[in-house]
């Protein structure tokens, strides 16, 4: 509620939407008015290559770094420290080494990640029976995501594809996906969060952290830039601002206040329940209300049936005054816009245009089959500034697809 009437005031209120990923509807941090900012990796790595007796080489990360590990002069035999008797030994956590002292002592020890501790305690449990260096191999679900940790022994953390032996996928700290409300895509905006570097109350006096809790900063610092550039923006106009330019995207989607209201009695809230979240007098049966997938939004999330999805949306002109917009549409489903073009003779002057998403034969074979979803995007340009809008759809169960949810 306080964070709806910041928007109210015109104030930016942002939020973290968990690291429950990759699956789907994972999202917490969903409400409309929120800017919802997900995780990234970013172009900087802590670079770890680990080298094996046959010379191969997998490159990593981790924040162990002695200088008298860069050109080794003898390599350990590398070992997975499995057992017949299932006692989970592959994991390194703690206690699990135990049974295979003889098989992990003086050895170089290839570790899953699955579940469980840090990587840091998976390499004291390494340490502590006397592996002297440890391989942390990525599982499938974690994708391209790997931490970089100050580690208690020369250890590196590799993506599971890397390797033959070790076995290359990646996680991102969210999935953008349908949330609780299937008409609304989410996150709004992913940040880098991923393996940052800052200060740490330690005595190595900086550590990095990764999560939607480190991106979140990031993207929260820019929109108050943005609003110190634009007081008169909405927070709902500073949203499609970071795909493009931001201080001077060319054209916002807005979404006024009052509209939150009419979305809320969609739900069928009584008066009062919609009044304790806006605090303002509110009779819904005097509204027309607003479903999700008609806000204003800058964004498109369609669930499929059989029915052609029809959604409008409203663009206003910041930019030049005098201004031409031609739409560039990527989807694999069939897909009308009217008008295909966009004409600006002033500035906040405002443009409605209105998509209809159908799914054709020839448009199912090309993007559905099996798949639960499909994303494209919308993108109005002009000769100076272009703005990207993503597109997700949900296939929903017909005559001709199985019974897919989002």
């Amino acid at each position: 509620m306080q964070q709806l009437r910041m928007v109210q005031s015109k104030r930016v209120s942002s939020a973290s939407p968990g690291n429950l990923g990759p699956f789907n509807g994972t999202v917490q941090n969903a409400a409309l008015w929120i800017l919802t900012v997900g995780a990234s990796t970013i172009d900087r790595s802590f670079r770890a290559v680990a080298r094996l007796e046959n010379g191969e080489e997998f490159e990593g990360e981790s924040l162990y770094q002695p200088l008298g590990l860069l050109n080794p002069t003898t390599l350990p035999p590398l070992v997975y420290p499995t057992t017949s008797n299932h006692t989970l030994s592959e994991f390194c956590n703690q206690g699990t080494l135990e049974n295979v002292r003889d098989m992990v002592k003086g050895k170089e020890v290839l570790c899953q990640e699955l579940g469980g501790e840090a990587g840091i305690a998976r390499g004291a449990e390494v340490k502590k029976y006397g592996g002297v260096a440890m391989i942390l191999m990525n599982e499938e679900l974690d994708g391209y995501t790997i931490s970089a940790e100050t580690h208690v022994l020369p250890a590196t953390h590799e993506l599971k594809k890397e390797t033959h032996l070790l076995s290359h996928c990646a996680f991102l700290f969210f999935k953008r996906s349908i949330c609780s409300k299937p008409g609304i895509l989410k996150p709004d905006i992913i940040g880098p969060g991923g393996n940052i570097l800052g200060a740490w109350p330690s005595d190595a006096s900086f550590s990095v952290s990764s999560g939607t809790s480190v991106s979140c900063p990031h993207l929260t610092g820019t929109a108050a830039l943005l609003k110190s550039s634009h007081p008169d923006w909405s927070p709902t106009a500073i949203k499609p601002c970071y795909p493009s330019k931001a201080n001077d995207p060319g054209i916002v989607y807005d979404i006024q206040p009052d509209d939150y209201i009419l979305y809320l009695c969609g739900f069928k809230y009584k008066d009062k329940e919609v009044e304790a979240i806006t605090q303002k007098a509110v009779n819904c049966s005097k509204r027309k209300s607003i479903p999700e997938s008609q806000l204003n939004y800058p964004s498109f999330s369609i669930t499929f049936g059989s029915s052609p999805q029809v959604v409008t949306r409203t663009v206003t002109n910041v930019g030049s005054a005098s201004s031409n917009y031609t739409v560039k549409v990527v989807l694999f489903v069939s897909i009308q816009l009217k008008p295909e073009g966009i004409v600006f003779t002033k500035l906040k002057q405002t443009a409605t245009y209105k998509v209809t998403f159908s799914l054709d034969d020839e448009g199912y074979s090309q993007s559905a089959g099996h798949k639960l979803f499909a994303r494209g995007s919308l993108q109005w340009i002009s000769a100076e500034h272009g703005v990207s809008s993503p597109i997700s759809v949900a296939f929903k169960n017909d005559d001709r697809m199985p019974l897919l949810t989002p």
